[in-house]
């Protein structure tokens, strides 16, 4: 089911909890939603005594993030078409790119 809360968890997912990149911290000041999320998982992280994995590489979160939306994986262009983009916001614009194609 393609909704707003599999991208959020699919962007948390891809996320570095523990470091706070610029990219999660940014996505997190802007976005409330994404920070309710981020509460909630933390918590429940701090409670358990979980200590979150490392930030995926542009590599493995678009392979993931293609597997898991589009059920296939990416063509070789749309990764380095991917990796090769500087925007500090390429996941989250991959992310809802994915989520509203056929």
């Amino acid at each position: 089911m393609r909704t707003p809360v599999l991208a959020a968890l699919l962007l948390f997912a891809g996320s570095d909890r523990s470091q706070h990149s610029a990219e999660a911290h940014s996505a997190k000041a802007s976005d409330p939603i994404a920070a309710l999320i981020d509460r909630h998982f933390e918590a429940q992280w701090a409670a358990a005594k979980i200590v979150p994995a490392k930030l995926a590489n542009d590599y493995e979160f678009f392979r993931r993030l293609s597997l898991d939306v589009l059920g296939r994986l990416p063509k070789p262009d749309e990764v380095k078409a991917f990796v090769a983009d500087p925007s500090p916001k390429k996941r989250a614009e991959a992310v809802d790119r994915m989520l509203a194609s056929d």
